[in-house]
């Protein structure tokens, strides 16, 4: 796997120096890049100056410029470090179960339709990679059933939450997948009382996410039209997956086989989650405490990231059923997605040669296109074909059983964006985590033909995205800002720049948020 994951990361810094001067638009840039800048000048995010971030991806940010400088270029530096993180960790849970030309084929498309759709350092990327790194080690723990597997699970977590705020939904996953433990093994039968009570606490932790944020905060600031009618295929996504699972269960004691080993009690569980939750608390606060002191603070901060900003985007954000005109852009997401699947399920080397070709080509127009692939519609209809498949196979394992309640469980981490008709990173998290779990349908041995030629296919995908990058530079409205040059597609950059040349050092110091100001004083 080495070699793939270097050309994938040589390929993250050929991407980025081509991109080095463009900026993507006015609002996320200034949003992600001023607090790294005001950092440098002793600010605070979140007390000195508002954003909608916990605040560990802005020092993150902070040391790559100490190398780089304050300019564009240090956004795309900081993507593409982010990027290879994601590859790595992609790799590394999926080693085992797929060749390496259809690893990196499935990373690849991933990257095409979160970090290059969006070259910016949003930290959704690095809470993605941690997600999946947490839930890995969640899977080691329904394996092994050591708490301090569940330990590093949970302080994986802290770590993202650090990051961005859906990951404040990891317990959920860990709980969900527990408490499905407890009941569906069929050598530790729980009374009906007691299944009774384990299916509805999970219910009330459903109806308690659903009350939360979208009465709160998505109901509570939106208006009518378009905005309101939009929530009904979004909360489709969120509440679709913990109904199949609750569902499943009826199903799961005439499926799964007594093996040895007694199943799981619901004490297991409870003391699971808590060990859980522990390492998650503990690694949160500690990130809390070294970036903004004390308790008071902290709770500002949490208010200010977890209730003022979502609230303050879901008031603003246009929401608007967009995805249901994209079914090319979804056929495709569901072709590649989907290939390694139709691959197993074929004997004959020349059809799955022409299936991975197949994939390769819906890659590349990905790679080449600005293609929404993120969109809602597709990341729906990938969870039900994922689940879909996984039921047709009917495994009678406990391990693919777990990981199926673990697929499931990773779907409330859309939660949190669940007002917005697209999602960029958890189409990452959803797409690597049913990969996992369907791993066991792909077969383990491949001709060593297929590695050869999928190294080329990716490498000249490669070459293409990154040439493709550069002559759209040239398509580019271009700006002189003090000593720098800008480049963007974005249609309100004009206004913006003309702002920024007509604003004053005092008026810029006033106006934290504002990084093309910054650039137009820069010496």
């Amino acid at each position: 796997m080495l070699p793939w994951l270097l050309g994938f990361v040589a390929f993250l810094g050929a991407y980025a120096w081509v991109r080095r001067d463009w900026v993507w638009i006015v609002g996320d840039d200034s949003n992600l890049l001023m607090p790294a800048i005001n950092i440098g000048r002793g600010l605070v995010p979140n007390l000195d100056f508002v954003n909608g971030y916990p605040g560990l991806t802005f020092y993150v940010q902070r040391a790559i410029m100490l190398v780089v400088g304050e300019t564009p270029i240090a956004e795309h530096v900081y993507t593409a470090i982010m990027a290879g993180a994601f590859g790595l960790t992609a790799a590394w849970m999926l080693r085992r179960l797929y060749p390496p030309a259809l690893v990196w084929l499935l990373v690849f498309f991933v990257w095409t339709v979160t970090h290059r759709l969006n070259p910016t350092p949003n930290p959704g990327y690095l809470m993605e990679t941690l997600a999946l790194g947490s839930m890995y080690w969640m899977d080691r723990f329904g394996t092994s059933r050591r708490l301090r597997d569940a330990l590093v699970a949970g302080g994986i977590a802290g770590l993202a939450l650090l990051f961005k705020q859906p990951a404040v939904f990891l317990p959920v996953v860990f709980l969900l997948a527990t408490s499905y433990a407890c009941l569906a093994w069929p050598d530790r039968v729980l009374p009906t009382r007691l299944r009774g009570l384990v299916i509805g606490a999970n219910a009330v932790i459903l109806v308690g996410f659903v009350w939360t944020y979208l009465g709160v905060s998505v109901f509570g600031v939106l208006g009518e039209g378009d905005t309101r009618r939009s929530l009904l295929l979004s909360t489709v996504v969120f509440v679709g997956p913990w109904v199949a699972a609750v569902a499943g269960l009826a199903v799961l004691p005439r499926r799964i086989q007594g093996e040895d080993g007694a199943g799981w009690s619901i004490g297991e569980g409870v003391r699971a989650n808590a060990v859980f939750i522990f390492g998650f608390a503990l690694v949160a606060a500690i990130g809390l405490a070294a970036m903004y002191g004390s308790p008071t603070r902290i709770a500002e901060v949490l208010r200010l990231a977890f209730v003022v900003g979502p609230q303050e985007i879901n008031a603003t954000q246009s929401k608007v059923l967009q995805p249901l005109l994209l079914w090319p852009t979804v056929a495709i997401a569901l072709l590649v997605t989907l290939a390694p699947f139709a691959i197993a399920a074929v004997r004959s080397v020349a059809v799955r040669a022409l299936i991975f070709g197949a994939a390769c080509v819906g890659c590349c127009y990905t790679a080449l296109t600005y293609s929404d692939l993120q969109f809602t519609v597709a990341g729906t209809l990938i969870v039900v074909a994922m689940v879909a498949i996984f039921l047709v196979r009917a495994p009678e394992d406990r391990e693919a059983w777990r990981r199926l309640f673990l697929f499931l469980g990773a779907t409330c981490l859309l939660a949190y964006l669940v007002p917005h008709p697209k999602y960029t990173y958890s189409l990452g998290i959803l797409a690597v985590s049913g990969w996992f779990m369907l791993g066991s349908a792909a077969p383990r041995r491949w001709p060593l033909a297929f590695d050869v030629a999928g190294f080329v296919v990716l490498l000249a995908i490669g070459v293409l995205t990154v040439r493709w990058a550069d002559a759209e530079m040239t398509y580019m409205t271009t700006f002189h800002l003090g000593a720098h040059t800008v480049a963007s597609y974005d249609s309100a950059f004009p206004a913006a720049v003309d702002a920024a040349n007509a604003t004053t050092e005092a008026d810029w110091l006033s106006e934290r948020y504002d990084y093309l100001v910054y650039l137009a004083h820069a010496p």
